[in-house]
């Protein structure tokens, strides 16, 4: 008697635990199609499959174009579910809810709409910044001596 009630309190907390983890990825999912990431994926998609087409000019365009559809479908699907337990090290269910909130907002939908030539520009910057930095190291490392 008392192997079956521990086991069906181990079906319970299973389940539960199973509904709030598909209610965080959930969460995480609306949090990140949001933020524009899903479609970032979908670009990074496209530009595998594109690159992969350059390669194999004997399959069909109608064949990566059905291959574009199915791993879009499925991938991104894929990828946020490897993602949630990183999420989840760091922020909790109302941290997530917060942020859904903020992207929602005509600020954060702003920002969203913006992020990918801000981070296009950044990424430009960046580079001058490390080229920079890169020259500055050498003379340094010229002047003394090496």
């Amino acid at each position: 008697m008392l192997r079956i009630l521990i086991f069906t309190v181990f079906c319970v907390l299973t389940l539960n635990v199973n509904a709030q983890s598909d209610q965080y990825s959930s969460k995480v999912k609306t949090m990140l199609s949001l933020t524009g990431a899903v479609q970032t994926f979908s670009l990074a998609i496209d530009q595998m499959i594109d690159q992969m087409k350059g390669m194999r000019t004997d399959v069909s365009v109608e064949t990566w174009d059905e291959l574009k559809t199915e791993f879009k479908k499925t991938s991104i699907d894929d990828l946020v579910e490897l993602l949630a337990p990183v999420y989840f090290k760091y922020l909790n269910e109302a941290d997530i809810d917060g942020i859904i909130a903020f992207y929602n907002t005509p600020i954060g939908k702003k920002y969203a709409e913006n992020t990918p030539a801000i981070t296009q520009e950044s990424m430009m910057v960046g580079q001058e910044w490390g080229m920079k930095i890169g020259q500055s190291i050498a003379v340094k490392l010229q002047e003394k001596g090496y």
